[in-house]
């Protein structure tokens, strides 16, 4: 086929003409014009069913050519139905080996008082060489310009601070970008996500209906603006996102009391794949990283019966972003209920951080202290809530959680360490609030969990590896210049590593 397809100057960077191709050997779902990348991203599937995504008003159905409504033609022959998934990003967030000090990102949640003393300012800039922030608590501030929001002064602060430092923001798909994406989906009805009857899919919270769940991404103005919304601020202030509900929604819908057909299911995450797949390359155009949690769909893992029920497989959702974070390392969902290791969910977990990190991808992974998962304890006011371990065996006091964070280091970063690459970050708090362990606290020991003393290991020499991990059975070892790593999917608390002398 020739299509012709074309733009105006009036388009601005990212918008782009959409049709929708038909043949009768394939179908191009939809083809689009990413006008400062250069870019043409073209979707394709196999199937012969007449359903199809991404029907928006621009989309005409041809059997030879297409002329947009506007704009001057290019030229474009079609020889073929692929995906061209996203390109690595050109500049993935690396850091060194020296010390472990060098491999740590952070996660900035700000207190109560939306503003960080000298001391946090100070340690985070001199500790974290990737900061997260938080935008759950962005919905306070509608009424302020963005680059004034207590969360982007903060970021800009600590950029100024350490010039090297990389910063994403929050954000999430269900409810939209930056926490109060739910109030603009509270005022537009016609982007609920809805059933094959026309329910709508609520929030439900203690059985009771707390606002729509979720955007329709099959909407082409939902997926424009939750794009839109990652650069409301100053070039200066994030360098990517860190997306939430990255993998397949139609793995969560309620199939109880909502009716929708699995092909309906799978348009509805591809919608989804694409508009990750958009703000990847808005962001590989500034040189950023747009990083999807989680890694892994962990109730999936060994669940064929499920899995097959799905359009994508486990990882089908790197394919459109330039990162992950994988927040169960270790803890929660690669844990057996009695603390263990589920060999399958860790051993998975390891391949694949090792699989995105070769692609150029920049992961980041989450450590706990011990056998970290649900429900939460609330310890104090200034601590807020950490996971529980098995049995309620945890300590429940910023002291007992200062020595456990201690005593248990090895425990999260052995299995790290077996993973570790220049575009690998670790991490080790007990949750994400600012006081649950990012941040020291010597002015007022009792109100974080953090050491006193943070952690001597960081700083020890460790030297490059001397090549990946070596796997016999369940047991995982690695070699570094100053240190050797073990770890044996059966015991978890036989994790372990052996500095050398310097």
């Amino acid at each position: 086929f020739l299509v012709k397809f074309g733009t105006t100057a009036k388009e601005k960077p990212g918008q782009c003409c959409s049709f929708r191709l038909t043949c009768r050997r394939f179908k191009l779902a939809i083809t689009r014009w990413h006008l400062p990348l250069g870019l043409f991203t073209v979707w394709s599937h196999n199937r012969s069913s007449e359903s199809y995504l991404f029907k928006a008003t621009r989309m005409k159905e041809l059997t030879g050519t297409l002329t947009p409504t506007h704009g001057t033609a290019i030229v474009i022959v079609v020889v073929a139905a692929i995906v061209m998934p996203v390109q690595p990003s050109t500049a993935a967030f690396e850091h060194g080996f020296d010390t472990v000090g060098d491999m740590l990102f952070g996660w900035l949640s700000l207190p109560a008082s939306n503003a960080l003393t000298e001391h946090q300012l100070e340690f985070f800039s001199k500790t974290y060489g990737v900061v997260v922030s938080s935008g759950s608590r962005f919905r306070d501030y509608n009424s302020t310009p963005p680059d004034q929001w207590p969360e982007a002064v903060a970021m800009r602060e600590l950029k100024k601070r350490n010039p090297n430092m990389k910063t994403l923001l929050y954000e999430a798909t269900q409810f939209g970008p930056l926490g109060w994406g739910s109030m603009e989906l509270n005022s537009k009805p016609e982007w609920w996500l809805k059933d094959d009857n026309g329910k709508v899919y609520y929030r439900m919270i203690d059985g009771k209906p707390h606002g729509p769940n979720s955007f329709d991404w099959r909407i082409p103005e939902v997926r424009d603006w939750w794009v839109n919304q990652s650069f409301i601020f100053e070039e200066a202030t994030f360098d990517g996102l860190l997306v939430d509900s990255a993998g397949a929604t139609s793995l969560h819908l309620d199939q109880v009391n909502h009716t929708m057909s699995v092909e309906h299911q799978k348009d509805l995450d591809l919608a989804k794949m694409y508009m990750l797949g958009n703000a990847s390359a808005r962001w590989n155009a500034h040189n950023g990283v747009v990083a999807g949690n989680p890694l892994f769909e962990y109730g999936e893992i060994g669940s064929p019966s499920q899995a097959a029920q799905q359009l994508f497989p486990l990882e089908y959702h790197w394919g459109y972003m330039t990162g992950a974070l994988d927040e169960m390392y270790a803890g929660f969902g690669t844990l057996n209920r009695d603390g263990s290791f589920n060999i399958t969910k860790m051993a998975a977990s390891i391949e694949g951080i090792m699989n995105m990190s070769r692609q150029g991808h920049t992961v980041l992974v989450r450590g706990y202290p011990g056998p970290c998962s649900t429900p939460f304890q609330s310890v104090s006011s200034d601590i807020g809530s950490t996971p529980t371990w098995p049995n309620n065996s945890q300590p429940n006091t910023s002291q007992g959680l200062k020595l456990a964070s201690t005593e248990l280091l090895d425990l999260a970063l052995a299995p790290f360490l077996l993973v570790a690459e220049p575009n690998v970050w670790f991490s080790y708090a007990w949750f994400y609030g600012l006081n649950t362990g990012w941040v020291t606290c010597p002015s007022a020991p009792e109100t974080c969990t953090a050491p006193d003393n943070w952690y001597p290991e960081f700083d020890r020499p460790l030297g490059k590896p001397h090549g990946p991990a070596v796997r016999n059975g369940t047991v995982y070892t690695r070699q570094f210049e100053h240190a050797s790593v073990y770890v044996n999917l059966k015991d978890r608390t036989a994790s372990k590593i052996t500095w050398k002398t310097v």
